[in-house]
């Protein structure tokens, strides 16, 4: 090759060289680039309190990152703060003004525009959106703060989160509540007044047993303490619906059997709710009351067999159902039941979760019968979900290949819209993640028809590592739309 051939070719190369060094079209490589940002991306707890952070590959122009190339956008639009530049951490910090508010959605942002100490620009826009958490506030207190003298557990929050109910063995947190009995609490968490529940219409609390077991010491079972009332509150905080056995809270006096009832805690009026569409009570007791968020229906489970009209329709399978009173028109529904409306459950049908306007109930089920002949065949408790306009009954507790629960499940906990099912089983052939035996984890699955998919939720942030102790549903295992996910870990 002549010298003048080869003086040809490295000219040729220079400028290639040259014409990449310039950029070409694609996303220079020498560009700085961002490591770490904090709040990490869509994370759901950040700290209210917290500085907004992002940490570069290398030394940066501070004259470059101030408050016009580096935002925060919060609910109520950009946020004012001020903006420092960390050289030794090589780190852009974001000093909001005032605390972030809980519970709600940010973005933060920095522009591509923003240059290293060579001058090269950042190139594209770096954002990255977050959430905050919530205070941690101490519930169980009286009006004035001072703190229960009695264990309290099995909390219901009402939609804001504003309003909590709660059961309690506390003497201390209304006047002339006695000791050592349980008793259902309402708190308003922003004005601090604290309300006995469980009374009837004159005030008069409501009967119950002493705990059997030690003051505030758990006990085995899936409910952590011997809770007595179960109670659920509406999605506004105004409507608690409980079972209880006093026969003092029905007018005319009760009938030996525990009952359900809603209480209105703004104008003192209790409704019973276990009761026929003429309002005669249970002939058996009823438990585990879920109220629709629009206030108007509760499910229940009962092993009453008198709370549907005589007929076809009639209660006749000997086992506990779940049923769904409407306190509009008094009607009553058996909401256990199979498609065709009339086959009864031929096992026991229990705890039952509401979605918003009542029209799809969850709940768990011993029976066999309840997706007709063939459906059901791992002889298991499943979850099922009834659409009573609809008429339709699907097994939830199912993969998304159509694999049925090799173990029992528990606890359903459904969105508002209906389409999302939490639970908890200790099956294994459920996700598509291998689960350890024994041990019970949290599945989520969407009942969209496109979908029907089956999320392992008890996992670490690799989402692939799970719970080494049983998961279970959180202490309120209510709908409130499944805002991530709580779910208790042992």
């Amino acid at each position: 090759m002549s010298a003048t051939s080869l003086s040809g070719l490295i000219t040729v190369g220079l400028l290639i060289l040259g014409a990449a060094a310039c950029g070409g079209g694609s996303r220079d490589v020498n560009s700085p680039s961002v490591l770490a940002v904090s709040p990490a991306r869509d994370s759901a707890s950040a700290v209210i309190t917290a500085s907004v952070s992002a940490t570069f590959d290398r030394a940066m122009d501070a004259s470059t990152i101030d408050t016009t190339t580096f935002v925060v956008t919060g609910p109520s639009g950009d946020l004012t703060g001020t903006v420092r530049y960390d050289t030794d951490t090589d780190t852009a910090i974001f000093d909001p003004a005032s605390e972030l508010e809980v519970g709600e959605s940010y973005t933060a942002s920095i522009a591509g525009t923003v240059r290293d100490t060579l001058r090269q620009p950042l190139g594209a826009d770096v954002v990255w959106p977050f959430r905050t958490g919530g205070h941690i506030v101490r519930v169980s207190v009286n009006a004035d703060g001072i703190e229960a003298d009695g264990c309290s557990f099995d909390l219901s929050v009402s939609e804001s989160g504003g309003i909590v109910t709660f059961e309690s063995l506390a003497s201390d947190l209304v006047d002339g509540d006695a000791a050592g009995l349980p008793d259902v609490m309402r708190k308003d968490t922003q004005t601090g007044d604290v309300m006995l529940v469980t009374t009837d219409e004159t005030g008069t609390p409501a009967d119950s047993t002493a705990s059997s077991s030690p003051p505030c010491s758990p006990i085995t079972g899936d409910n952590p303490f011997p809770t007595q009332f179960n109670a659920d509150l509406s999605a506004d905080g105004r409507y608690v619906a409980f079972q209880s056995n006093d026969p003092d809270l029905i007018v005319g006096g009760g009938n030996g059997f525990t009952q359900v009832f809603v209480k209105d805690t703004l104008t003192g009026t209790l409704t019973l709710v276990s009761a026929d569409a003429t309002g005669l009570q249970g002939n058996g007791d009823s438990n585990n009351p879920s109220i629709s968020s629009d206030r108007r229906f509760v499910a229940f489970d009962s092993t009453a067999t008198n709370l549907l009209d005589a007929g076809p329709g009639n209660d006749s399978n000997g086992v506990r159902d779940v049923f769904r009173k409407d306190r509009e028109t008094g009607a009553i529904v058996l909401v256990s039941v199979a498609d065709d409306d009339v086959t009864q459950g031929n096992g026991e049908s229990t705890h039952p979760d509401i979605r918003a306007d009542g029209s799809v109930v969850v709940f768990e089920s011993l029976a066999s019968n309840l997706l007709g002949v063939g459906g059901d065949t791992n002889r298991r408790q499943d979850i099922y979900r009834r659409n009573i306009d609809a008429g339709t009954t699907l097994l939830v507790s199912i993969a998304a290949d159509g694999q049925q629960a090799n173990e029992d499940s528990f606890a359903p906990s459904i969105t508002e819209d209906g389409l999302l099912v939490a639970f908890h089983s200790r099956a294994t052939t459920l996700s598509v993640i291998p689960t350890f035996g024994g041990s019970s984890q949290v599945f989520l699955k969407d009942m969209a028809p496109a979908f029907r998919t089956v999320t392992l939720v008890s996992v670490a942030e690799d989402g692939s590592t799970q719970g080494n102790g049983d998961s279970q549903r959180g202490i309120d295992q209510r709908r409130r739309a499944l805002r991530g996910l709580r779910f208790g870990g042992g």
